[in-house]
């Protein structure tokens, strides 16, 4: 018994299987002898098990084409995947620790401690409501030197990894170049361009529109669209936005077979011409109106 008790005592490391205990005699005291080596049985088929479920996740994590990364408690960065070296291009002799990470990310200091507070009132909002980390989009220099656009959001990895994270980073850069290439090209437009939402809300009020309506597009943003058009006109109108949605149509113009006519807020009306377009990124649905004040026209 005391050569089973020694040999128990000296159990192998868990990354190798568990020894038998010996059993010399069969009396009590070689059937508890027995009941253990049943239960280290058991114990090493559930270690095969864990272990080809790790192999089996770090797997799929490495082959995901999204950057990935696990932090633990202590602030160390403990993997990074394919993905995340690819993209950003530091690996993980170059960031063994969120300390490393930080400044090579955000080189500018004002940024950067804004990230960092931000980052961990997240993590402290997420842990304590319960709720998933709110995603952030941040500017993060990689390692040839050039900035991109991701959001960032983070998962904790439960109860047996307790403060560890797994940060998931989707790349939005060329989404970001694309939408400011767009902007630019609204806000040199002659005619007035006004996006709204699925709600009708405005979203994009261009230069050339706040010059007509008189109205700052700060002002306008946020506001109904049904605030520039006359009241008589606003039931017609909705009615003609649900029928164009319906259509499947991506072009219309506006006011065909009738004249159009937009209000200020000091309620001056002029009369317009407009065409419509719809485009949609995913859920989101938008609707951009293009406006030409012809009221020179009509005068002459």
């Amino acid at each position: 018994m005391l050569a089973a008790v020694k040999l128990l005592a000296a159990l192998p490391d868990t990354s190798q299987s568990p020894l038998l205990l010996p059993v010399t005699r069969p009396d009590e005291i070689c059937e508890l002898i027995g009941c253990f080596n049943r239960l280290l049985e058991a114990l090493a088929k559930q270690g095969d098990a864990l272990k080809q479920s790790e192999r089996h996740s770090r797997a799929v994590i490495d082959a995901s084409p999204v950057p990935l990364a696990i932090n633990d408690a202590q602030g160390g960065i403990t993997y990074l995947n394919q993905a995340f070296v690819r993209s950003i291009g530091y690996t993980a002799d170059d960031i063994p620790t969120l300390a490393d990470w930080w400044p090579l990310a955000y080189p500018d200091p004002q940024y950067r401690q804004w990230v960092i507070d931000n980052w961990r009132k997240n993590l402290e909002d997420a842990k304590r409501s319960g709720e998933p980390f709110a995603p952030m989009e941040l500017n993060i220099r990689c390692r040839d030197g050039c900035v991109r656009t991701f959001v960032a959001s983070a998962a904790a990895l439960g109860d047996a990894l307790s403060g560890s994270h797994l940060v998931i980073l989707h790349d939005i850069t060329e989404r970001k170049q694309s939408e400011a290439a767009y902007a630019a090209i609204v806000d040199a437009s002659m005619d007035a361009i006004i996006s709204v939402d699925q709600d009708e809300r405005i979203v994009v009020f261009n230069a050339a529109a706040a010059t007509m309506f008189q109205i700052s597009a700060a002002e306008a943003t946020g506001q109904p669209i049904e605030r520039f058009i006359p009241q008589r006109f606003r039931g017609s109108h909705h009615a003609h936005m649900r029928q164009f949605l319906q259509s499947g149509a991506s072009v219309r113009q506006m006011g065909k077979f009738a004249r159009l006519s937009a209000l200020k807020p000091d309620g001056t009306e002029f009369p317009i011409e407009a065409s419509i377009s719809h485009s949609s990124t995913g859920a989101r649905h938008l609707l951009t109106v293009t406006i030409r004040d012809v009221s020179a026209r009509e005068q002459a």
